[in-house]
């Protein structure tokens, strides 16, 4: 018995195969830090005491400010903002508990103290109030109507 001839694979050019239509996530869309999966950076781990307790002090401010839904980006950078503060001065507080501070230590406590209370008092005032952008209102059907009958008549 003779073996078969093999035939020859037909191949399709790159240009004419057909590529399957991919729709990337959201999570591949957006930022890390938008998202949510790399608030502190690559470094920090996020199952870490200080990574909870910042996630905590963030959802907790959200949810002052009405939840995720109401806050506005700029809040939401003021709340992150506002979070790290808070994270930072209590991280100092834990180091003050020998009651050996330097003048210095103290200082830039102070002033950690003082922009976090600044930041609190914005968002307490109502945040960075939301400007919404112009959109037509769509006329209801009787006042569609309503103009077709004024153009019908002219």
């Amino acid at each position: 018995m003779q073996p078969m001839a093999r035939k020859p694979i037909a191949t399709l050019d790159r240009s004419t195969r057909p590529s399957p239509k991919v729709v990337p996530s959201l999570s591949r869309v957006r930022a890390a830090v938008s998202n949510g999966s790399n608030i502190l950076g690559p470094d920090i781990d996020h199952r870490s005491a200080s990574a909870r307790r910042y996630r905590d002090i963030v959802d907790d401010l959200t949810n002052d400010r009405g939840g995720e839904g109401a806050v506005s980006e700029a809040e939401r950078l003021l709340i992150r903002r506002a979070a790290m503060l808070a994270l930072q001065l209590e991280m100092q507080e834990q180091g003050f508990t020998d009651m050996k501070a330097t003048t210095a230590q103290v200082e830039a406590y102070q002033r950690g103290l003082n922009s976090l209370r600044r930041t609190l008092e914005t968002l307490a005032r109502g945040g960075l109030p939301r400007r919404p952008r112009e959109v037509d209102r769509v006329p209801s059907v009787e006042q569609y109507a309503e103009r077709l009958r004024n153009g019908a008549q002219q």
